[in-house]
């Protein structure tokens, strides 16, 4: 009987906001999505999305996609201008945000929250598949998490970070990477080359 109310909830909010979901969704509540100009969302199969939830569409013609087997705990937020793309079999932890954009501030004479977004670019975040996202971790602008990535707890991710790479920190550098040849999971003392 649970389960059956939270497939009809799913359906009745997703409904209600528009957004294209798969199969065996659980979408907790208060979920809500913010479409201000014709944006649109999709979910695949298998989305387990905790309480508290905001997905922002900001202009026209942005995306949010989510693909299948997709876990993400409570306080999450999606803000996007252009292109967010979550891939499959991710897990999210608690307090994450991601943006594809940031703020203009560079004139002093209007307030920083009349000044608009930066349209110079269509960004987009991109994370990879089977990567997990440590808590409280943003991750803003035109940025690409690549497959089987860990991001750590707290980090700021400002830049790409390539496949099978361990990053933390603000901003997020990469502290690990897997060795093929070995088979193991190496510390990294240098940068590495996405």
């Amino acid at each position: 009987m649970k389960r059956l109310i939270k497939a009809v909830m799913c359906n009745l909010l997703c409904m209600i906001y528009g957004v294209k979901h798969g199969k065996k969704c659980v979408i907790g509540f208060p979920f809500k999505v913010v479409n201000r100009e014709g944006g649109k969302m999709v979910v695949g199969d298998e989305l387990d999305l905790s309480p508290d939830s905001l997905f922002m569409l900001l202009k026209p013609n942005a995306k949010i996609t989510l693909g299948n087997r997709i876990r993400i705990a409570r306080h999450f937020q999606i803000n996007s201008a252009f292109d967010v793309q979550i891939c499959d079999n991710v897990n999210i932890a608690p307090y994450v945000f991601l943006g594809d954009h940031n703020h203009k501030y560079e004139d002093i004479s209007v307030p920083i929250r009349d000044q608009s977004i930066d349209m110079t670019h269509e960004n987009k975040v991109i994370i990879g598949s089977d990567t997990w996202i440590g808590t409280k971790v943003s991750i803003i602008g035109n940025v690409r998490i690549g497959h089987h990535c860990v991001i750590g707890a707290n980090s700021v991710v400002s830049k790409d970070i390539p496949d099978y790479c361990v990053a933390a920190g603000i901003p997020a550098r990469i502290i690990k990477q897997y060795n093929f040849d070995t088979k193991k999971w190496e510390k990294v003392s240098k940068k590495v080359t996405t």
